[in-house]
């Protein structure tokens, strides 16, 4: 969609990309877990004197990442079976710590012609999480409600997500670029901000299994500011432009 509206992004939460499963229902008080996000580390601190930048000239975006960071692309993506697709893996040693994932117009989800719902009013910073609450609900399926979002000059669409598995859980953030590409539609932008092993995950007692996820849920909140690379990852996704 070339002529997007900076107050409206039309964007799909269906399909396995975007509904997840959480093996218990989260519950919190927002007041306590917004003062623990605001003690996250500050992307102000972070050097960025000797990164990199990639340039896409294909999707017509670039980025700057870490020296000791590598950028890998890869065409081949389980789970997206329609149209063309092309990965950006940015990872750190082993463990790939950001992936953009680009589709075209002919696949379903994402921003761009043919996508379902409308998602209304002024983008906020990329550094405010202020709809993370509505991730954590009462069913088994987690998942907010897409909001947009500024990621400087692009206005974007951003929701959370919760996944479970092999018994360790987290959340994550999505953002959904709109592109001004022949070939692509949008990017889907994925990247973890709480990695847990809640004890008894799979409890078989549902109101049991409430309270293992809400104790995870809080632990891992109060461990955020350890996280020193999430800090380095937000500044990796500001630095996110057209080219």
């Amino acid at each position: 969609m070339k002529n997007l509206k900076t107050n409206t992004i039309i964007i799909t939460a269906t399909g396995g990309l975007f509904v997840v499963m959480l093996a218990g229902a989260l519950a919190y008080q927002w007041p306590s877990i917004r003062e623990k996000l605001a003690v996250r580390p500050q992307t102000e601190e972070i050097d960025t004197s000797d990164w990199l930048t990639y340039r896409d000239e294909e999707l017509g975006i670039s980025f700057k990442y870490p020296a000791n960071y590598s950028v890998s692309i890869g065409r081949e993506l389980q789970g997206f079976d329609v149209g063309l697709r092309k990965n950006i893996s940015v990872a750190h040693g082993d463990d790939v710590v950001l992936g953009l994932i680009a589709t075209s117009a002919d696949y379903g989800e994402g921003v761009g012609e043919g996508t379902k719902g409308y998602v209304n009013g002024q983008p906020v910073d990329l550094n405010d999480f202020e709809n993370l609450y509505a991730l954590l609900n009462d069913n088994y399926i987690a998942a907010s409600q897409p909001r947009p979002v500024r990621l400087n000059e692009i206005i974007a669409a951003r929701y959370f997500y919760a996944v479970s598995g092999l018994g360790s859980a987290w959340i994550n953030e999505g953002i959904i670029l709109p592109l001004e590409s022949n070939k692509y539609s949008n990017v889907v932008i994925n990247l973890p901000i709480v990695t847990s092993t809640p004890s008894s995950f799979y409890s078989q007692n549902r109101d049991e299994m409430k309270l293992v996820t809400k104790k995870w849920f809080e632990e891992a909140i109060t461990s955020l500011p350890s996280y020193d690379e999430g800090a380095v990852i937000r500044k990796l996704l500001l630095s996110i432009k057209k080219i």
